[in-house]
């Protein structure tokens, strides 16, 4: 699992997870994700408020991610490649803003 913290100054919208290649996120930066598993929202309908913090639960023995987050102001934020086994939570605006 991983511990998503929002350290930005807006809600975030949108939560994405994928233990595919780097580019494969990336390739998808217009917000046009599948269904699979690691491309859905993983905040569904619901919203990460500032301060806020989630858990999401991951499927396999996979270490590396890619994770974006899409705020309410439109900002975006990437991690990508990042490994979950050496560090267990994310705080959103500490990592690579697009």
């Amino acid at each position: 699992s991983l511990r998503v913290v929002n350290d930005t100054s807006a809600a975030v919208n949108q939560l994405f997870v994928s233990g595919g290649k780097p580019s494969k996120l990336r390739a998808k930066v217009n917000g046009i994700f599948g269904a699979s598993e690691d491309e859905r929202d993983r905040l569904d309908t619901k919203m990460l408020p500032r301060g806020g913090s989630i858990v999401v639960a991951l499927k396999g023995e996979r270490c590396r991610y890619d994770l974006r987050a899409v705020l309410e102001d439109g900002r975006t934020y990437t991690a990508d490649d990042y490994d979950i086994c050496a560090r267990s939570s994310w705080a959103i605006g500490s990592g690579a803003r697009q």
